[in-house]
């Protein structure tokens, strides 16, 4: 992004916002209090990418978009997501098999 002379640093900094405000632990309103604690995830994050893919100009935009359909990662992802899936699942039989060692 830095690269980019066309976004404005507007746009840059409202990128910066948003993956800041995701990656954060603490919220706006705390996830311990019951459902407000998430429904602020799910408005203000979705909020924030909003605003800032509307900042970026149109044309640019979609030259982007073109470029990621050009980057053929489809069986990259498939394989990482078939990859990560079977790691949780290990994890989960492993934790399982601890908690029944424990009981017995």
């Amino acid at each position: 992004m830095n690269k980019d002379r066309v976004l404005t640093g507007k746009t840059k900094a409202l990128a910066v916002i948003t993956i800041a405000y995701a990656l954060n632990p603490l919220d706006l309103i705390p996830d311990f209090i019951p459902v407000l604690g998430q429904l602020d995830d799910f408005i203000i994050i979705p909020l924030l990418i909003k605003c800032t893919l509307s900042s970026i100009p149109e044309e640019l935009l979609k030259d982007y978009k073109s470029r990621a359909k050009n980057l053929n990662i489809g069986k990259r992802f498939n394989l990482t997501t078939v990859f990560i899936i079977v790691f949780w699942l290990l994890m989960i039989l492993w934790l399982i098999d601890s908690v029944l060692k424990q009981i017995r």
